[in-house]
């Protein structure tokens, strides 16, 4: 497996981890909000619940293996530069206000948890699911920017 394979591999399972997180948020509101819920609705939810969490603990697995294969082959610099990098524009990407300012910090907060997984302190970095809701987009754009600069088909390359 090429190490851009690898870092595709890998996205793919944290953003599935991220996707779930943010519908676990949604049905932690859920529970929050409604006290007489029908009980089929409240059956479901607690069903859907169950699963997510499972499920993560499994993408969490899945997600260190392959940290840990990136290392392996000397290319999670190149996966974490893009994180740190996404976080960075975040922080940059912010007006005035409170939820804005907020916002920004949890995006400082997201970048350290990165550095934190440089340096072997966390697993992986778990983006605020409901301040850096576009995290995975911004992502993206970083990675295909990397793509651009690079001219390369293959992805991101670093001299």
């Amino acid at each position: 497996m090429t190490c851009t394979e690898l870092i595709l591999s890998v996205e793919k399972l944290r953003k599935e981890h991220f996707r779930n997180s943010y519908r676990l948020f949604e049905i932690d509101g859920f529970f929050d909000k409604v006290s007489n819920a029908p009980k089929e609705e409240y059956d479901t939810r607690v069903a859907e619940e169950k699963v997510l969490r499972a499920r993560n603990e499994v993408l969490v697995e899945d997600i260190v293996n392959g940290i840990s294969h990136m290392k392996e082959i000397k290319c999670f610099h190149r996966w974490l530069d893009i994180h740190l990098k996404t976080c960075k524009l975040i922080m940059q990407d912010i007006d005035e206000g409170s939820l804005q300012s907020t916002r920004a910090f949890v995006a400082e907060e997201c970048y350290t948890d990165w550095l934190k997984v440089e340096h072997g302190q966390l697993d992986f970095a778990r983006p605020n699911v409901y301040y850096l809701r576009d995290y995975d987009a911004v992502f993206d754009s970083v990675l295909a920017e990397q793509y651009h600069e690079n001219n390369s088909p293959d992805g991101p390359s670093y001299q």
